[in-house]
């Protein structure tokens, strides 16, 4: 009886035992379903963020192509070198200028420059002698003009602000030299500070760089003009073929028979494409009527039933016919 009673105590723990692991399987079971929902939730909103990054990651480098671009093409047109004007260009940027702006002002002070080391009587002339700047280098060559706007710039710095002032930058950097004023406010000390963080940035592009990015956007340029000259070559070699094509339609315009007939054939195809539209659904609503009344009869318990059943199928059928030849008259 001992014996019998610990077997059937052990029976008691063991099924105890079996449940608590079922339920604790199930209760695993669950989480790992939670966490697998969880991972596949997180795994398509970093695929999301990858995508997002690399198209952002692909635009700013589309944007750094075109800035190096920017820089190669107004350094020419400035009359400096491009690393000069990349540190200048950052400069501006943090005194709100562009580098739209940056250049014309660059550009004009060149001319005044020019104009100055012709004519030192001139009005660029005498504006260089009130700042006691000489455009000129030691053997007679024309400075570089970032050299100059730093000379400048370190005149200016000491200089009170007001009309004079204005007209002064006027005079060297044309109209939007007022727009120059708190540029060259940071004089030369600040414009070398601000050069020497454009460097320590990564600002600072050097003239092979600039030259690598005009000719890729340029071949860019080439690509699309490519693309046009083969659609301009598709189409000429397809003019001919438009040109008779609308010769003829202009002589079927001009023969009255000829339109009459087709404008016949078409109204012809209009008409029956209408009446097979309308026909359509009518036959089918009377095939479905006849299958129904079919039933009917065929599923009556009685004899009686299947005579009425097969009553209504023989009207439902003469129905269609009636359908049919209104259809058809």
């Amino acid at each position: 009886m001992a014996g019998e009673s610990v077997i059937g105590a052990l029976r008691v723990v063991l099924g105890a035992d079996t449940a608590a692991l079922d339920k604790g399987l199930k209760d695993s079971g669950g989480k790992l379903q939670a966490f697998g929902d969880i991972a596949k939730a997180s795994m398509a909103v970093a695929t999301a963020a990858v995508g997002a990054a690399a198209v952002a990651i692909g635009a700013s480098i589309k944007s750094a192509i075109d800035n190096a671009d920017k820089v190669n093409k107004l350094s020419q047109s400035t009359g400096t070198t491009t690393e000069e004007f990349s540190k200048l260009s950052y400069a501006a940027t943090l005194a709100d200028i562009s580098q739209e702006s940056l250049g014309k002002s660059l550009g004009k002070l060149s001319k005044a420059m020019v104009s100055a080391a012709s004519d030192a009587a001139g009005p660029a002339g005498l504006a260089f002698q009130a700042l006691g700047i000489n455009v000129k280098n030691t053997d007679g060559t024309l400075k570089d003009s970032s050299a100059v706007i730093s000379e400048v710039a370190g005149k200016f710095a000491g200089y009170q602000d007001g009309a004079a002032k204005t007209a002064l930058a006027i005079a060297l950097f044309g109209k939007a030299g007022a727009e120059m004023i708190p540029l060259l406010n940071l004089g030369k000390e600040g414009l070398a500070a601000s050069a020497e963080e454009a460097e320590k940035f990564g600002l600072v592009l050097d003239k092979k760089t600039t030259m690598a990015a005009e000719a890729f956007n340029d071949n860019l340029k080439k690509m699309d003009l490519i693309k046009q000259g083969l659609v301009n070559t598709i189409t000429a070699q397809m003019l001919p073929a438009f040109e008779h094509l609308s010769e003829v339609l202009l002589e079927s315009r001009q023969n009255s028979t000829l339109m009459n007939s087709a404008a016949e054939t078409l109204t012809n195809i209009f008409k029956g494409l209408v009446s097979a539209a309308i026909q359509v659904p009518v036959i089918f609503s009377r095939i479905a009527a006849e299958a129904s009344a079919l039933w009917a009869a065929l599923s009556a318990g009685s004899w009686d039933g299947f005579k009425k059943g097969w009553e209504a199928f023989n009207a439902e059928g003469e129905k269609t016919q009636a359908a049919m030849a209104a259809l058809n008259g």
